[in-house]
């Protein structure tokens, strides 16, 4: 027992004392950073420590206080040059050598990155700074390239870390030591790639949290200065590296992220508990820096279509570096119908963004190599690869719903990864035109529609997700704008898989297609966010409604009374003049409807009887005149202000239809032009008061009231109208479907103007969206890196950024 008792003692007690009494030393040595102006760059005995003994990246991260890196910036940073050239040094002096690896010297790398990337940030949020410019940027030699610059250097060699033999690739996948481009996972590129191990998993999480720093320093860069900000970091990766690492980074992040399933296992209850997971680490990893390096200097389509068709295989096999290519089919071009109402003047609302020309021109030359990864990303061409990208961002997207829609609570496992996922689909749809047109022509673009309106539906409520919710408004508006993806929504919605947690929110849908769900979602979102910073994108999705509407076929009893009831509130004179823009949602409403009569009338017979039991609406509106208007509003905000005065309910005998502008006047509070639309504003603009209420003047309201398309409503109801009470009357009816079925038995064949060319009101990649998206992107990213989800996440990933001055965006800390 005695020597059991004493072999336990030299096993476990003795090392921990050495390991506690190594940290301790190590706590002094940062203390000597800034306390000893200047330490001799050769005293390995003070610096060796910092290679050698940390284990975790949370050893590191603990051992560098916030306080202590920047008092050692600011005081003493001659000390904090020589750790970070040591630093760099280590990682250089590794991705050249072609040794065998090494776990010692492994380790000392492994230190070296996570030194560099505690202590970059602190770096960055200084202007200017001193530090990064002599130690990073000041080019060695005559020349005074970028490319000699020690940061430069450093970048070329994070990148050759991510495939190093025995370290962050197996051990067994070349004869050959030291860098190897082998793709980390089957898919583009490659069928088959290496099995990778939970050493080598790690290796590539650290080294990926400074890849993802380096990107970093737009964060200390307020938003208006964000377009013109040169992030030479940034700059190297994208356009400093050797074309056959360009592709191994894009083929294995992506590859990674499209083949993560959180729930292989499913076959195992609650196994997400039971077994630990850093797959989806390293999967969030990828997706932040993919996404990152594709929106740094983001140039829409940086290749035009015609170029594209004209590649041959040959060239393609080129861009690949000698490695399997991969891509989408060519296809042809989607039906984009321009508008011709040439007696309309270029302001008006119902011309807005009427363009049926792609938003981005065909690049240069210059600019299609202005990012490497978005030029090789644009050059996917094959649908087998275009299926596969496609089908992984489906399953990650579909996670929340799937992990809802299980009998045991908590039984399959969730990912927050829907946010990343989304914010790549983005840059994709964005960057490569052949995946965009093979994803509106896939039925999976259906779930990617149900998840994303899942998202805004459940988290309308919650502040947190008002980011999510409008990336989700864009890209629906995006989706939108393609005719295939608006043909696909007259498919029967699927009442199995995806139904139940989207039902849940939408109790209103009980069946019909797509298209139905849609609309009663965009119908739901716009009645209950009236109070919400959501209020600003309500004319966004009414653009969705309007683009899709002349492809629905068939509209179910109680999606067309929800669009009449939409027709209500946006017509109603209060609501019209309670804010500059809401007019242009009756326009947009209006242009919904002349589209469903004009080109889908067949089926939409329910809504034709709709309109006409609507018919006073209709006439109220188009008999509007700026004094009726004007009347209303003004005494129902008298009404309100006699109310509050009394602070007792008033007394005041209210319709139907003012109890709705009430309503809808608070939602005029939030109302916004799109930030897609470039309308000029109409003449004799109207002023606000002292009190910054919107004062509309007559000017105003004739000039668009007198541009209102009513004209197919009204002659419907002048013809049909008198022709549905005859027959009532003269059979007696009192059913409403028999009166359907009269409409479907009839033609409105020369009854109804000659309909107007489709308009597609596209979706416009302006700067305002551009710096909106990177600072979402970057809060996202922010966010993540300081949610530690267990323990162990904690030791392999702590916070990057948390304690630095962010510009890009606001940080509220909450206790």
């Amino acid at each position: 027992m005695a020597n059991a008792g004493a072999h336990w003692f030299l096993e476990e007690v003795l090392p921990a004392m050495g390991a506690a009494e190594s940290k301790l030393q190590l706590r002094k040595n940062v203390f000597q950073l800034h306390e000893n102006k200047k330490i001799n760059p050769r005293d390995y005995e003070f610096f060796d420590p910092f290679f050698y003994s940390p284990e975790t990246s949370e050893d590191v991260h603990n051992l560098f206080a916030p306080a202590d890196i920047k008092k050692t910036r600011d005081t003493a940073p001659e000390n904090l040059v020589t750790l970070l050239t040591k630093c760099v040094e280590h990682i250089l002096t590794f991705t050249n050598s072609t040794e065998p690896f090494d776990k010692e010297v492994g380790k000392r790398v492994i230190n070296a990155v996570r030194i560099l990337t505690r202590i970059l940030p602190y770096i960055f949020e200084v202007p200017q700074s001193p530090i990064e410019e002599n130690l990073f940027w000041k080019a060695e030699g005559a020349d005074g390239g970028l490319k000699d610059t020690l940061g430069a250097k450093l970048c070329t060699a994070v990148v050759k870390l991510l495939f190093i033999r025995g370290f962050t690739l197996p051990d067994y996948v070349s004869d050959h030591n030291g860098l190897q481009y082998v793709i980390w996972a089957p898919g583009l590129g490659v069928n088959v790639g290496p099995n990778s191990t939970r050493e080598v998993d790690c290796a590539r999480i650290e080294t990926m949290r400074l890849f993802l720093v380096l990107l970093s320093h737009g964060m200390y860069v307020v938003p208006t200065e964000l377009l013109n900000f040169d992030n030479r970091w940034a700059s190297v990766f994208v356009t400093g590296l050797e074309r056959r690492a360009v592709l191994a980074v894009l083929c294995s992040l992506l590859n990674t992220a499209m083949n993560y399933d959180p729930n292989s296992w499913t076959f195992i209850p609650y196994n997400h508990i039971l077994f630990s997971d850093i797959q989806e680490q390293l999967v969030t990893l990828c997706l932040q820096t993919l996404t990152v390096l594709l929106d740094y200097k983001a140039v829409a389509r940086v290749i035009a279509s015609k170029d594209l068709e004209n590649d041959s295989d040959d060239d393609d096999e080129e861009a690949a570096g000698e490695q399997q290519h991969s891509g989408t089919e060519g296809s042809t071009e989607g039906e984009v119908t321009k508008a011709a109402n040439a007696d309309k003047p270029p302001s008006s609302p119902t011309k807005q963004s009427k363009s049926a020309e792609p938003s981005t021109q065909p690049p240069t030359n210059d600019v299609t190599r202005h990012n490497d990864f978005q030029y090789y990303m644009s050059r996917m061409y094959r649908v087998q690869d275009s299926n596969f990208v496609l089908t992984g961002i489906t399953r990650l997207i579909r996670n929340p719903i799937d992990s809802a829609n299980v009998y045991l609570p908590g039984s399959t496992k969730r990912v927050s990864l829907y946010a990343e996922v989304l914010m790549l689909l983005w840059k994709l749809l964005e960057v490569n035109e052949r995946f965009s047109r093979y994803t509106m022509e896939n039925d999976k673009v259906l779930v990617l529609l149900t998840s994303m309106l899942y998202f805004v539906l459940d988290g309308k409520s919650d502040p947190t997700q008002l980011g999510v919710i409008r990336l989700c408004c864009f890209l629906i508006h995006i989706l939108s704008q393609d005719r295939n993806f608006a043909v696909q929504l007259n498919t029967s919605f699927d009442p199995a898989g995806l139904a139940g947690p989207v039902m849940k929110l939408l109790p209103v849908f009980g069946a019909g297609c797509y298209g139905d769900f849609l609309i009663l979602s965009i119908h739901h979102i716009i009645t209950t966010t009236s109070r919400t910073p959501i209020a600003t994108l309500h004319e966004n999705f009414m653009i969705t409604m309007t683009n899709i509407s002349p492809y629905i076929k068939s509209l179910t009893v109680v999606t067309s009374n929800k669009l009449l009831s939409l027709f209500q509130s946006f017509s109603n004179p209060a609501f019209l003049l309670s804010a500059e823009p809401n007019h242009k949602l009756v326009f947009y409403m209006i242009e919904t409807l002349n589209n469903l009569i004009q080109f889908q009338v067949a089926g939409n017979s329910q809504l034709v009887y709709s309109l006409i039991r609507a018919k006073d609406k209709v006439v109220s509106l188009n008999d509007l005149t700026y004094t009726n208007a004007l009347a209303e509003l003004t005494r129902i905000r008298e009404a309100k202000a006699a109310k509050a005065s009394q602070g007792t309910p008033g007394t005041l005998s209210k319709s139907s239809s003012t109890t709705a502008t009430d309503e809808l006047s608070e939602k005029a509070k939030g109302k916004l032009p799109s930030t897609g639309s470039e309308e000029s504003l109409p003449p004799s603009t109207p002023t606000t008061t002292h009190k910054n209420r919107f004062q509309p003047s007559k000017e105003w309201f004739d000039y668009w009231k007198k541009h209102l398309p009513l004209a197919v409503l009204l002659s419907l109801i002048d013809t049909l109208g008198p022709q549905i009470e005859a027959f009532c009357v003269e059979r007696g009816l009192n059913d409403e479907k028999q009166v359907v079925q009269y409409l479907q038995s009839g033609t409105l064949v020369g009854l109804l103007p000659l309909p107007q060319p489709i308009l597609v009101r596209r979706f416009h990649y302006n700067d305002p969206i551009r710096v909106w998206f990177s600072s979402f992107l970057w809060g996202a990213i922010f966010l993540k890196s300081g949610n530690r989800q267990n323990a162990e996440i904690g030791k392999l990933c702590p916070s990057v950024w948390t304690g630095t001055v962010v510009k890009l965006f606001n940080v509220k800390i909450t206790e």
